[in-house]
């Protein structure tokens, strides 16, 4: 077997508050929880910077969360983060993701770096969303239906069947 390395020069995303849109909501299904001997419901948000990397082509960022609006959820508290009030709770008994598709907002990026043993690894993350004016806005330049690959493969191996311990009307979402 050969065995290379190859370095990748990766045009580093921007930090700090900067401009964004919701481009999509992706349900990945039941994914494998580690935590836990059940598995989770997870959904990907996807949302495009305005902000473009020198070939032209724009940034864009993920937040993976539970897919449930419990009190306690993630996703309830950045949507809440996102609105600047809370949500009453028969206003999310069932809610639509795809309300919130293509709507502004600003993002605080922060850069994380990780290291162990053998590993260093630069990740970005999400760490505040805020709202935006009304007459915000940016010309989007992902291709209509833009999927990343790690969210196909994700859809690909999730759980179909959920396990018989668990009640699919216990399923958030």
């Amino acid at each position: 077997m050969i065995v290379t390395t190859k370095h990748t020069e990766f045009e580093e995303m921007p930090t700090g508050r900067i401009a964004a849109r919701l481009y999509d909501v992706y349900d990945l299904g039941l994914q494998p929880n580690p935590h836990e001997a059940k598995p989770k419901r997870e959904c990907v948000l996807l949302f495009e910077l305005n902000a473009r990397k020198k070939t032209g082509e724009p940034f864009y960022i993920t937040k993976k969360v539970t897919a449930s609006m419990n009190k306690k959820a993630n996703l309830r508290i950045l949507l809440e983060t996102w609105r600047g009030v809370p949500f009453e709770d028969k206003d999310v008994e069932t809610f639509d993701t795809k309300k919130i598709c293509g709507k502004f907002c600003y993002l605080t990026i922060a850069e994380k770096k990780r290291t162990g043993p053998g590993i260093e690894k630069t990740n970005f993350e999400i760490i505040k969303i805020e709202r935006t004016s009304k007459d915000f806005s940016f010309d989007s330049a992902l291709p209509e239906g833009f999927i990343p690959d790690w969210i196909k493969r994700a859809v690909d191996n999730q759980i179909i069947e959920a396990p018989e311990d668990i009640n699919p009307d216990e399923i958030p979402f």
